[in-house]
């Protein structure tokens, strides 16, 4: 491959396959896929007592300092047993925020 004058060599290029059907790619991928499970099936415990600890390290509730922008405050609250962040938007007119 050549792009703005720089030849690279691309050893997995022929894994480019946008619409997913050549059988030789996907036969490649299955078996990458079937050696990533074995070699990590024994580290499982390991992961999941890794990602308790992550989890248990999270605050139940948090929630950010609000910020003010164009008339709006806003900020983020992240919940007991949520997984991603909770994104608030009030007016800033408001005195107190909406639970």
């Amino acid at each position: 491959m050549t792009l703005h004058g720089d030849t690279r060599i691309d050893n997995y290029y022929w894994l480019r396959d946008d619409e997913r059907v050549r059988p030789d790619v996907l036969e490649y991928l299955h078996a990458e896929n079937a050696y990533g499970k074995q070699v990590m099936d024994s580290q499982l415990s390991l992961q999941e007592g890794l990602l308790k600890e992550i989890i248990d390290r999270i605050p139940q509730r948090e929630v950010s300092a609000p910020y003010s922008k164009n008339g709006f405050r806003y900020r983020q609250v992240y919940e007991p047993g949520c997984e991603y962040a909770i994104y608030q938007r009030q007016s800033v007119l408001k005195e107190e925020w909406d639970e």
